[in-house]
């Protein structure tokens, strides 16, 4: 069925511009009827041109309202941002405040103390309590009593400030060279005391210096053949990552003795060594056992020690070969920071003495690097035994003199 509009339209002539509808052929002016149809036709081609153009015109207009949207929300951002900085800057503007004022409060209190101490000061009975039998004194005497009087005065201006803390109205006491030779204790005192009273641990430390507890170095006898030294390395389990002071610090808790522990090493992750004196092993394991603490056995150049991803292409032999390398670099330096270096060269002396089944035995080389980082000190020269009286000394120098002169001349 056709749409009437339809037929209308299509029915329909097509529109005219004004001025050709009013065409009147009795018009005088041809020419200005002829420009007002001109102007009318452009027109109407000027509203089609805008009306193919609307879809244009309304997606640009949606892109605008949405880059628009978008720049919206960046500038809300920056603008909580800037709250932020703004609320930090008012709370550093209110610390400084406070700062200011305690400032100026501690201010006041040092100018007060200050004026305290520009005060002239009063003089106190520094009179020394000594026996009228006895009135004379020495030098240390007379050097305590000053001592004392100036602490005597420091204490009555002390207690004199209003805001010390210690100020107390208790009455100042007389001090003495006796309660002060009594109260000092010197060095040489305090060690006479522990020499009196040893601990256990200074016992055995002495026992030890007159003794060779190693039997493999007696004869039949039993006498003594030559006395070495003997280390050995201890190791322990550490799921944890821990430092040197924390090591040792645990280990103090157990009450194992710090200097019987020469050094402590890290070979891999998870193990600790202990280096030791061999006849220390004993007395360490029963206080590991006492702690509940079990040693393991543990190869430091076994191929297995090495874990280095830097090292996942070598072979068995070459892995053997770096961990052999890592544990001679390691008993090198551990050796070579020691303060000691004697102490240092036996323990190298030791490991190199060993089989080269062992795990720990070390090169030779190992010792001649020791030596060259650690070279052992020269021997001073010895005085001459004959030492020239007065008279030859005198004759030396007049001859020495006289060759003085003679090449002068």
């Amino acid at each position: 069925m056709d749409d009437p509009n339809e037929s209308n339209s299509q029915q329909q002539p097509p529109q005219q511009p004004p001025a050709l509808a009013n065409f009147d052929a009795t018009t005088s002016n041809v020419d200005d009827w002829a420009e007002q149809v001109r102007s009318d036709i452009e027109n109407q081609q000027q509203e089609q041109a805008t009306g193919t153009n609307a879809f244009d015109w309304a997606r640009n207009i949606q892109q605008q309202l949405s880059a628009q949207g978008q720049q919206i929300r960046q500038q809300a951002q920056q603008l909580a941002q800037h709250h932020e900085v703004i609320q930090r800057f008012q709370q550093l503007l209110e610390e400084n405040t406070q700062l200011k004022e305690e400032n100026a409060m501690l201010r006041k209190k040092l100018d007060a103390l200050q004026n305290d101490m520009n005060q002239p000061k009063t003089t106190c009975n520094t009179e020394m309590v000594v026996d009228d039998e006895d009135d004379s004194q020495d030098a240390i005497g007379k050097a305590c009593d000053k001592v004392a009087a100036a602490m005597a005065t420091i204490a009555q201006e002390g207690s004199s400030t209003k805001d010390s803390i210690h100020a107390h109205a208790s009455p100042l006491k007389k001090v003495s060279y006796a309660s002060i030779a009594k109260k000092s204790s010197t060095r040489s005192q305090r060690r006479k005391q522990r020499l009196d009273n040893p601990t256990e641990g200074m016992i055995a430390w002495a026992t030890r210096k007159f003794t060779n507890t190693n039997t493999e170095d007696m004869d039949d006898t039993h006498e003594p053949v030559r006395p070495r030294a003997r280390y050995d390395i201890v190791y322990l389990t550490s799921p944890q990552r821990t430092s040197h002071g924390e090591a040792r610090r645990a280990l103090a808790i157990f009450k194992i003795p710090q200097a019987r522990i020469i050094d402590v090493h890290f070979p891999i992750r998870g193990i600790i060594g202990l280096l030791i004196h061999a006849d220390f092993k004993t007395e360490l394991l029963d206080l590991l056992k006492q702690a509940k603490v079990n040693p393991v056995d543990f190869n430091p150049t076994a191929p297995a020690t090495i874990i280095n991803p830097e090292y996942a292409d070598y072979t068995g032999e070459q892995r053997a070969d770096k961990a052999k390398e890592l544990y001679s670099n390691r008993m090198l330096r551990a050796c070579a920071r020691m303060p000691k270096a004697y102490l240092g060269a036996s323990i190298l002396r030791h490991f190199v003495s060993l089989a080269e089944d062992d795990p720990h035995h070390l090169d030779k080389v190992v010792e001649k690097q020791f030596e060259i980082m650690r070279p052992r000190p020269t021997r001073r020269e010895r005085t001459p035994l004959a030492i020239p009286s007065i008279e030859e000394a005198r004759r030396l120098l007049s001859s020495e003199s006289n060759a003085g002169m003679d090449t002068n001349e």
